[in-house]
């Protein structure tokens, strides 16, 4: 088991000195380090877009009290184009 342990130890090492996985990411490779059934994959998945949905929610809350958007600003942006205008070419 030692040699397992160094083995991990050292691959862990060489990936974080390389840059290619941070420790949250080396952490939850070890977590996760056995078979999970098909409905934990799923609990798992939604967990973190949960968190993540979470995250952007705050922030678009932030910005709507920064910048003091009313209900009524909502409204105007939902029916503003916003799109690249594109020049005609010949044909």
């Amino acid at each position: 088991m030692a040699s397992i342990d160094s083995k991990n130890s050292s691959l862990e090492q060489t990936a974080l000195s390389n840059g290619k996985l941070s420790p949250l990411q080396l952490h939850m490779l070890r977590a996760f380090d056995r078979e999970l059934t098909e409905e934990q994959e799923k609990e798992i998945k939604q967990l973190i877009a949960d968190y993540f949905f979470r995250l952007v929610d705050q922030e678009a809350d932030e910005i709507e009290t920064q910048k003091k958007y009313t209900p009524d600003d909502f409204e105007k942006m939902a029916h503003e184009h916003h799109r690249t205008p594109y020049q005609q070419t010949g044909r």
